[in-house]
């Protein structure tokens, strides 16, 4: 770069789109358990919210709403969204762990179609540690992992820090 060159500019963040806002605005009212309709928040923004623009707006508005006020919205099937209460975030949160168990397996069953003797050291060490990985996913998310791990969960009825967790699956 030389001096007649200007510096890079930093990339702005972009602003929020009147819509999202809009949608925010709505969304925020919602009280815990209760549905808000699509068409409530489609007429709010003048446009549909399950497809095209209309979705990704929606989309922004939740991951705001979940970000600056820890509101989570899961979808009822062509009805609307509803907002979790506690115990419905404890469900979403275990359906992503069930999620989690049936897509590491699916990526290992595909992983180990490879052979190994075909290919590079650099790609073999790249095998085995994703195999490692995705088989410990699977066993962790397991119904017995998980029964285990709620055990010692119960004991200190908080979080576990990452080397706790580990630890509570190798205590007998």
């Amino acid at each position: 770069m030389t001096e007649t060159d200007p510096k890079p500019q930093p990339k702005a963040i972009p602003e929020l789109s009147i819509e999202s806002q809009l949608l925010v605005d709505q969304l925020v009212t919602v009280a815990a358990g209760d549905v808000i309709p699509y068409a409530t928040l489609a007429a709010a923004i003048g446009q549909p919210v399950q497809s095209g623009t209309g979705r990704n707006r929606l989309q922004t508005a939740r991951r705001i709403l979940q970000r600056d006020h820890a509101t989570v919205f899961e979808a009822v099937a062509n009805v609307g969204l509803k907002r979790m209460d506690a115990a419905g975030c404890v469900r979403v949160g275990s359906a992503y762990r069930q999620r989690i168990r049936r897509a590491s397996k699916r990526g290992l069953e595909k992983l180990l179609c490879a052979d190994p003797a075909d290919l590079t050291n650099a790609q073999k060490t790249d095998f085995h540690a994703t195999a490692s990985h995705l088989g410990v996913l699977h066993h962790l998310t397991g119904r017995a992992a998980t029964k285990q791990l709620a055990a010692a969960v119960e004991k200190t009825d908080q979080r576990l820090p990452v080397a706790k967790t580990l630890a509570a699956f190798t205590e007998t």
